[in-house]
């Protein structure tokens, strides 16, 4: 793993500094220790409250809570939170060690998901399910849906669309950086073309805010004693533009359908 001790990594790379020999700093560095319990690991905690007020309804109340920690925790973090160099590499010395800078090793992340299930029966043939799942999962910054291939940039712009926004985004760049007030702040062409168009955002990664909703009816008919339809409907919606529609355009929600059918034979 890349579980780093960080007062060791540091007094290597001050002894290297201070002897001069560079093999010294990869001590600790080059090789890691091996994941530890109390240091590495994934605890989930699930409690469901069910709720039966009268013989037609039962409603049950979902929670689970989660947190990952080392190792296990840096996928789908930001770098950026790390003590990093320019080249993205963890730093350890005496600086980093006296101010408690987190480095890999210390990085937690936590996930909450809160649902309601209820279920109400009409009649012998007829009754209503409805589901609704709050994910909140902005503390881990991973991506949600992770079936969907176009959270990020599209790909198939035409040539023509890319060199007409390119000219765009660098005309207004020219214009802010030639501002006395808005120059400072560099705003580069990629952030002009994002800005332009969905087209050019990245809603994969590290970008996603990490918050999903859903929502479901779904009307059930026993048909027979051993047949059984349903039918559900579903509304997802999250903080990015996750989800893709009919033409392949970035949406913040989505709707489905599913159409079920369960025999006993």
């Amino acid at each position: 793993t890349s579980r780093v001790d960080p007062a060791k990594a540091a007094l290597a790379t001050e002894l290297a500094t201070a002897l001069g020999d560079p093999n010294i700093g990869k001590y600790n560095v080059a090789n890691p220790n091996r994941a530890q319990y109390n240091k590495d690991y994934w605890f989930m905690n699930h409690a469901i409250l069910s709720i039966t007020p009268t013989d037609k309804i039962t409603i049950d109340l979902d929670y689970t809570w989660s947190e990952k920690s080392g190792a296990l925790a840096n996928n789908g973090l930001d770098q950026k939170r790390y003590n990093v160099d320019a080249t993205g590499a963890e730093v350890f010395n005496k600086d980093t060690l006296f101010w408690g800078l987190n480095n890999k090793r210390d990085i937690k992340t936590t996930y909450k998901a809160y649902g309601i299930f209820a279920k109400f029966k009409i009649n012998e043939a007829w009754g209503v399910n409805v589901r609704a799942e709050y994910i909140d999962d902005k503390h881990n910054n991973g991506a949600l849906t992770t079936f969907n291939p176009f959270m990020g940039p599209n790909a198939y712009i035409s040539e023509y669309k890319k060199a007409t926004d390119g000219a765009i985004a660098d005309a207004f760049v020219a214009a802010l950086s030639a501002d006395p007030n808005l120059g400072a702040l560099g705003i580069t062409k990629a952030q002009v073309l994002e800005a332009m168009s969905d087209d050019y955002k990245n809603y994969s990664g590290t970008r996603n805010a990490g918050q999903y909703k859903t929502f479901t009816v779904t009307p059930v008919w026993n048909f027979t004693e051993n047949l059984l339809i349903k039918l559900d409907m579903r509304r997802d919606w999250a903080t990015g533009k996750q989800f893709v529609d009919q033409k392949g355009e970035k949406q913040d929600h989505q709707y489905g359908v599913t159409l079920g059918v369960v025999a006993k034979f």
